[in-house]
């Protein structure tokens, strides 16, 4: 199981910017729900600290995806740090094998114009309006 965060803040949403072997897209923050988080809303929490660093206040479950395995997708806000680059393991990935990680805001308007994935909850950020309350 994954879990991804939907990071809302003034109109925007926060998503990673992915340029990998000629692929450009856009996914949520987020990773694995490991066997010492308690709950899939911890590994979350440690996830952003990990990934963006940091405190995230993880709100109700957004959607679900089922890919490769399920992914939980939870409506989230910061509440302390500065995302100033990416850390955790995607930080120490070789650029040319795994590609680039960079965080960006984006808002709905420019979401709806990009390859941002997985597509079934860019549509149910578009449809449900997230991001322009």
């Amino acid at each position: 199981m994954r879990v991804r965060a939907v990071i809302v803040d003034n109109q925007r949403i926060l998503l990673i910017e992915r340029t990998k072997q000629g692929n450009h897209y856009w996914i949520f923050p987020g990773g694995g729900v490991e066997t010492y988080d308690s709950t899939p809303e911890s590994a979350l929490l440690r996830e952003c600290q990990e990934e963006l660093g940091v405190e995230v206040e993880v709100g109700p479950l957004f959607d679900t995806f089922k890919g490769n395995e399920e992914e939980l997708f939870f409506l989230s806000r910061i509440i302390s740090g500065t995302i100033d680059k990416i850390g955790g393991p995607e930080s120490t990935r070789d650029p040319a094998l795994w590609g680039e990680y960079k965080p960006v805001w984006l808002t709905i308007e420019e979401i709806a114009e990009r390859n941002v994935l997985p597509e079934p909850i860019k549509r149910a950020i578009l449809d449900r309006g997230v991001g322009n309350s």
